[in-house]
């Protein structure tokens, strides 16, 4: 049973976007089916880029992505710095008073921060965040409020995003996915957030926040750079959808390479930072709010004595010492605690067309299905062997998905996750499988099951035998238990273990939805399946031909084969599965 307020909301959402499609399309298309010509009271439209106020809130935005600024103030009010920000840089700023009212703050709220020149958004979202306060633009300036301020005034843009698919029936609910995992997913209505995300068209119409929309360009820019690729070739192993991606790894280069001696004893931690920070010639900043909460301060003592050490290993020494981490965010690296950088996630793509796209054996191109299975195998190799405690599906911050039609995964983590992750894939990648002959490739790998062992009266599907859709769900007891990556999972399992040579015919799959795994096979190897599937948790529900044969009624005739036949959706009755045999196990 779905939650009230899920439903809710879902039914707004669908009637707003019928509303839009009617405002974008035109009345006509409404009264082909017998509908109302007049127009709604209150339509939803795709924003008009035209408008002065759109272009305007534009080209605020562009000012302010394209303005550096320094900034050194200590205990000066937040209207004071407001002032020093437009003199600076010329943007128009002001402070959203009542907004700040709310949560009992004032316009004359002390402000300390020490950052050299960096991206003037940058410096914008370190030093309010210290605040819990974000900045928004709107028609004639940079405006300053709250978090609750901004969710209350989203902004809604339409991304035309077609050429990611190159294909003439996209899937654009593969896009979704994506997005809804990776950008921020707490942020989004289907969690309980305020954005939405809707396709249309040649595009999806999206309503987030500044910061997500930033994040959503990013990566809409950084699939297009690697879908120029045709075979990712010279492509890096992974990139940053964040726009100072390039300062970013110029940062992390800084850090591993420069080295150095230091010796402290009992310094204020503010002082260990500010000597690691000069010498590296790096931005660094202290967030001084989260170490409050677990009862530190920039004042903490430090002892450190280390020679020749690069800057990297000193952080990671200092972060031992007090138990807090390092993250980088743009130029700056921030000293904060392992609970925070849980909230300053990193979203890199990593090509991967040479791990999905070909076969290594024979180097041919893969089907579309295969690629996809290709895929949930990585994902799980991925998530079970790096870190596994910090995916979402244990309980973790991190997040993955792919988007096969730029044969790409898209991963949201920490940075030390993200090296591990790009460490396996290089190993995998030096480990070239040998060449085998085809009679070889029926090996099944040690990680793998052996297939099922069907029972005698089942073979691989044969023309003319008669073919079967089933959906296999959980009971309603267990249905917290799986995900839609679950399922998929259990739906690549199935066909490596249970007729695995009839899949490669596009006349039979096992499909992942949200609920469960839809199967179409022949009627004697869908036996088989829902044996297995039943070992995995997931069960037909029971349909005519499970009925006993006491319970039919005795004036009934006994239908002919012919008429068996004509029935696409018989449960077939499983016969006893060994798990013993292979195939059980998997989670």
């Amino acid at each position: 049973m779905l939650p009230p307020l899920f439903v809710a909301r879902t039914l707004l959402r669908t009637v707003a976007i019928v509303c839009l499609i009617g405002s974008v399309l035109g009345h006509s298309a409404f009264g082909q089916f017998g509908g109302p010509s007049q127009a709604d009271p209150d339509p939803i439209v795709l924003p008009n880029t035209n408008s002065p106020e759109y272009q305007q809130i534009d080209a605020m935005e562009k000012r302010v992505q394209a303005a550096r600024l320094s900034l050194q103030v200590v205990d000066i009010p937040l209207q004071e710095v407001v002032q020093t920000f437009t003199q600076r840089t010329g943007i128009p700023m002001r402070i959203d008073e009542r907004a700040l009212e709310d949560v009992g703050l004032s316009a004359d709220v002390p402000i300390t921060f020490n950052m050299p020149e960096i991206a003037a958004e940058t410096l914008l979202y370190l030093m309010l965040k210290e605040l819990d306060l974000v900045y928004v633009m709107d028609t004639g300036s940079v405006v300053i409020t709250t978090p609750e301020e901004e969710e209350s005034n989203l902004r809604t843009k339409f991304y035309a995003v077609e050429d990611l698919f190159n294909d003439p029936n996209p899937n654009f609910d593969i896009l979704i996915q994506m997005l809804t995992t990776c950008i921020d997913p707490e942020s989004w209505e289907e969690l309980g957030g305020p954005g939405s995300i809707a396709p249309l068209r040649n595009g999806v119409i999206i309503t987030q926040s500044y910061q997500n929309h930033r994040r959503l360009q990013g990566l809409f820019a950084t699939l297009r750079r690697v879908q120029k690729s045709p075979r990712q070739a010279g492509l890096p192993m992974m990139k940053s959808i964040s726009p100072y991606g390039p300062q970013a790894e110029k940062v992390e280069r800084q850090l591993r390479q420069a080295r150095t001696t230091i010796t402290l004893t009992n310094a204020p931690l503010e002082s260990a930072v500010a000597a690691i920070s000069k010498f590296g010639r790096l931005p660094m900043m202290i967030d001084n709010r989260a170490l409050e909460d677990i009862g530190l301060s920039n004042r903490t003592p430090v002892t450190l004595k280390l020679s020749d050490a690069s800057i990297d290993y000193m952080l990671d020494v200092l972060g031992e010492k007090l138990e807090l981490t390092t993250v980088i965010f743009g130029e700056v690296v921030i000293v904060t605690t392992p609970e925070e950088a849980e909230s300053e996630l990193e979203t890199l793509v990593y090509p991967v067309k040479d791990l999905v796209r070909y076969d290594p054996n024979t180097g041919k191109e893969r089907t579309k299905r295969n690629v996809s299975g290709e895929f949930d195998i990585l994902i799980e190799a991925i998530t079970t062997t790096v870190e596994p405690e910090s995916w979402e599906e244990l309980g973790g911050p991190g997040s993955l998905a792919p988007f096969p039609y730029t044969d790409c995964l898209v991963v949201t983590q920490l940075g030390d996750v993200h090296r591990k992750v790009a460490e396996l894939l290089e190993q995998v990648r030096t480990a070239k499988p040998k060449k085998t002959s085809p009679q070889s490739l029926n090996i099944i790998p040690r990680s793998m099951p052996a297939p099922i062992s069907r029972p005698a009266d089942v073979s691989e599907p044969h023309v003319g035998e008669s073919i079967i859709v089933v959906s296999y769900t959980p009971e309603e007891s267990r249905a917290g238990e799986f995900s839609r990556e679950k399922f998929a999972r259990i739906a690549e399992r199935l066909k490596q273990v249970v007729a695995p040579q009839s899949w490669a015919d596009d006349e039979y799959f096992a499909d992942a939805t949200h609920s469960g795994v839809f199967v179409r096979q022949s009627r004697d190897v869908q036996r088989t399946v829902a044996s297995y599937l039943a070992s995995q948790g997931l069960n037909a529900p029971p349909l005519e031909e499970d009925v006993p044969a006491e319970e039919s009624s005795p004036d009934e005739p006994t239908p002919t084969t012919d008429q068996q036949n004509e029935s696409p959706t018989v449960n077939p009755s499983p016969p006893t599965f060994n798990s013993s045999e292979g195939g059980g196990g998997f989670f």
